[in-house]
């Protein structure tokens, strides 16, 4: 079984007042490319998606964007997030149950009741 393992994206970051999010689009689309060389079996992202609790709407587009792209390149590996420090559980909670039919595990609390 072959991973790709992410972590710390923190998409939306500002260095010193320098908006990153182009930069960042850039290193995604190149995550990308390399997962459809490698056709991983399953993608981890772990932790800090975003740079803050409530992250902008472009910085929430860019992540979207890099999630269908990953998606279309490569559609048989499971894709799976949890939240970190700087992201907030509930948001990236929002649509576990919708994408779990599209093998994208999105967990941003710990289970909550024993079915979970």
């Amino acid at each position: 079984m072959k991973f790709f393992h992410l972590s710390d994206l923190h998409i939306g970051i500002k260095l010193y007042n320098r908006d990153l999010l182009e930069d960042q689009k850039i290193v995604l689309r190149q995550i990308v490319e390399q997962a459809g060389k490698e056709c991983p079996d399953a993608i981890v992202i772990a932790g800090d998606i975003y740079d803050k609790a409530i992250p902008s709407v472009e910085a929430v587009g860019v992540f979207d964007q890099f999630v269908r792209n990953l998606r279309r390149t490569v559609p048989n590996a499971v894709i799976m997030m949890i939240s970190g420090n700087h992201d907030s559980a509930p948001r990236v909670n929002l649509y576990r149950n919708i994408l779990e039919e599209q093998k994208i595990y999105m967990v941003g609390m710990p289970p909550q009741r024993p079915e979970e």
